[in-house]
């Protein structure tokens, strides 16, 4: 057995690699405004493909081919984070993702959501806080992996 960049364990021969994943990041600092779902805007391939990386007017959107995806987010979340949440959005459905009632600074939630599309589609993952919050670089993580049938 493997482990992916998040730590997550995987069984060799299960996923597939090269393009067929990628582990981005956003290696930037960014603002985060109160109450409002914000989606994040990732900026580096950490490990994996470059074509997973979102471009162009939907810097948050992933986009994703037909097929069943694995998508492993980690979220540290600075102070003063309140009532803070995760959710996957996808192009038909959303997914509440983990909650932090509240964060003293460097805490952080991880999850992982099975993804199916019949057709190419995309994913985003957005975040929430009642605080605003200055999102410092690299407390956003995502490991987009397909998965073989």
């Amino acid at each position: 057995m493997d482990r992916n960049p998040l730590g997550n364990w995987l069984v060799t021969g299960v996923l597939a690699s090269g393009p067929e994943f990628a582990f981005l990041s956003r290696a930037g600092a960014w603002s985060l405004s109160a109450s409002t779902y914000t989606g994040i805007q990732w900026d580096t391939v950490v490990d994996g493909s470059s074509a997973l990386l979102p471009a162009g007017g939907t810097p948050a959107r992933i986009p994703l081919g037909a097929g069943s995806w694995r998508l492993s987010f980690r979220q540290t979340w600075p102070s003063p984070a309140a009532a803070a949440r995760v959710k996957i959005v996808l192009p038909t459905t959303e997914y509440q993702g983990e909650f932090m009632a509240s964060s003293a600074g460097g805490q952080g939630v991880s999850g992982t959501v099975p993804v199916f599309l019949a057709t190419p589609g995309w994913v985003e993952v957005h975040l929430y806080s009642t605080a605003a919050l200055s999102m410092p670089a690299d407390y956003s993580a995502v490991l987009v992996e397909r998965v073989r049938s």
